[in-house]
């Protein structure tokens, strides 16, 4: 076969196959134009449209009597914070209807589309609250305590890290137990706080004078460091010398110095210190002493004691970090609060300060101040679910009323306004005589804004739907 013979055979060939692919694009747009519409659908009846209903809020209806209605169970002090709320329906319909046919009706619920509202199903809710009887305490211009539950006198570690209060006006909590005899007793105060430390140190007697010493004695209420072996912190110091006068005669003079920072010897002589915890004699509890009302355990000495150390078990760590707070930086007098009077305390005295003077012109007690503070609660993350539930009920031959009664679970941001009261103090405390005198008192209570979210909008609607696919399939045969 010559060369034109082959070139004029493949395009026969190929002209016949453009001539059949043509043939199959016109069937398949025949066919495209005889099936039906939407065919991956199947046709289905609907028997109930309870056309779109708007909710009403819970104190507008009785419960049953209404097929739609909100309860907004969240409230948040945070403005515009996305916040839950649940919309709970409840709907029956009556059907002349064999019995057979009820596994193929269908339940279907349409909530509209609206712009702030959102279908959640099940939300995390972190939740935002006024703090409960949030306090400023000032000093003047310096800040004493900020926060909550200034009646505490425990401050954790956690207070102070969030700046309720500063370091320089406060000492450490150091906890544990301690272990003494007396006599052929034995004692411990188990479980409990060092309050107060004193100790007499680098004592001399006076030669030929019993009884008479050169000494120092340090009395620290604040305690920044504390061993078996030696105590730091600041108190007062009081130094003691003994002398004879030229006749021979024993005498003493001292010189006291209060708010002072050193490190002192412990148990080189006569130690006490003020603790609090569980009192056991031979292992029988005795007594519990409060940290605001320790016991005093003296050890012997030149100056007095009878207790014998048998061991010093003391540590400030986890959980045991706390905090003691102070008027002022010189950590001379313990804060105090009653929260009952509202009222501050164990106020400072000219004669706690080396100065003699008191450390600020006024004190200043604001509880729920006027920038009241938004927190975010520890521990509150909320988890709200919804849920659905239906039943055919059968009344009569062939009559059945269906019920269907659920939950749904919608988020909102949270602007529609509310209040709450609290109660306020805004009060002053002034220098009178060597110590602080409440001026007046002025408690006003006072409205704070609390949010809830706006469920204006939103639409529920229930369609029951016969969907019988066996019905609906069917063959059928297309010529093309």
């Amino acid at each position: 076969m010559n060369f034109n013979s082959k070139r004029n055979k493949l395009k026969l060939n190929y002209d016949l196959s453009e001539q059949n692919k043509n043939v199959l694009l016109s069937k398949e747009n025949k066919l495209k134009t005889a099936l039906p519409h939407n065919q991956n659908f199947k046709n289905v009846q609907v028997l109930y449209d309870s056309d779109w209903i708007t909710p009403v809020t819970y104190s507008e209806t009785i419960i049953g009597e209404e097929p739609a209605y909100f309860i907004y169970s969240s409230n948040t002090a945070k403005k515009e914070q996305q916040t839950p709320f649940q919309l709970f329906y409840s709907f029956y319909q009556n059907f002349d209807i064999s019995e057979k046919y009820l596994p193929f009706i269908k339940p279907i619920l349409l909530t509209n589309q609206f712009s702030n509202i959102q279908v959640e199903g099940v939300m995390p809710f972190q939740k935002y609250e006024y703090g409960n009887d949030y306090y400023k305490i000032y000093g003047d211009l310096v800040k004493i305590y900020e926060g909550n539950r200034p009646d505490i006198t425990l401050l954790s570690e956690t207070r102070r890290i969030a700046e309720e209060f500063d370091t320089n006006l406060a000492s450490k909590w150091y906890y544990g137990t301690l272990k003494y005899s007396i006599g052929s007793d034995q004692y411990e105060m188990r479980n409990g706080y060092i309050d107060t430390v004193q100790t007499y140190y680098d004592v001399e007697p006076l030669a030929g004078h019993p009884g008479y010493y050169s000494y120092k004695r340090f009395t620290a209420p604040a305690i920044d460091l504390i061993s078996s072996s030696s105590v730091t912190g600041t108190g007062t110091l009081l130094v003691v010398t003994a002398y004879e006068d030229e006749e021979g005669d024993p005498h003493t003079s001292g010189v006291s110095t209060k708010n002072y920072t050193l490190t002192a010897p412990l148990f080189e002589n006569t130690t006490v210190f003020g603790v609090s915890g569980s009192l056991y004699k031979n292992d029988i509890f005795q007594q519990f002493y409060l940290n605001t009302n320790p016991h005093a355990v003296s050890f012997e000495g030149d100056f007095g004691g009878s207790s014998i150390l048998v061991s010093f078990s003391y540590a400030w760590q986890e959980p045991f970090q706390f905090w003691k707070l102070f008027y002022s930086n010189k950590r001379a007098k313990a804060f105090r609060f009653n929260s009952g009077l509202g009222e501050l305390y164990n106020l400072p005295s000219t004669t706690d300060y080396q100065t003699e003077t008191l450390p600020y012109t006024n004190l200043f007690v604001d509880e729920n101040p006027t920038d009241y503070p938004i927190i975010e609660l520890e521990n509150s993350t909320h988890y709200n679910n919804g849920y659905n539930s239906d039943i055919w009920t059968q009344i009569a031959n062939n009559k059945f009323t269906f019920r269907i009664k659920g939950m749904v679970v919608l988020s909102a941001p949270a602007n529609i306004e509310s209040f709450t009261s609290v109660e306020t103090i805004d009060e002053s405390y002034s220098k009178v005589g060597d110590t602080y005198l409440r001026d007046s008192e002025n408690r006003d209570d006072k409205d704070l804004p609390l949010y809830k979210p706006d469920g204006a909008g939103i639409k529920i609607r229930l369609l029951l739907c016969y969907c019988n696919f066996f019905e609906n399939n069917s063959v059928q045969n297309y010529k093309v």
